[in-house]
């Protein structure tokens, strides 16, 4: 069994060349048609919400790890609200590179 295979990695929002399916399996986004990509768009601003609490969860190790007071960074707090995921989730790269491939076609 793929090691990646039920999982939307995170990393993989993070990167425009290719889309890992429910599988495992990596797919180019420059070959998948037009409904796959509409497909993997739409499932992706489905899931948008638990993808951004495991961003935010991501982000709070990090602050942990380095050692940060939240106190004396409120910087450090981010949104927590449907429209914070789905702006978030718009401004990684592979839906920027979804988003020009459908535009484009």
């Amino acid at each position: 069994m793929n090691e990646n295979a039920g999982v939307i990695r995170l990393d993989t929002l993070n990167q425009s060349e290719h889309w890992v399916d429910r599988h495992g399996e990596q797919h180019t986004l420059s070959h998948m048609d037009r409904n796959y990509l509409t497909n993997v768009l739409w499932h992706l601003r489905k899931m948008a919400p638990s993808l951004y609490e495991r961003e935010l969860w991501r982000r709070s190790e990090l602050v942990f790890i380095a050692g940060f007071d939240p106190v004396e960074f409120p910087d450090l707090e981010y949104p927590r609200s449907e429209d914070s995921a789905e702006e978030w989730l718009n401004n990684t790269l592979l839906i920027k590179a979804i988003t020009v491939l459908l535009d484009g076609n």
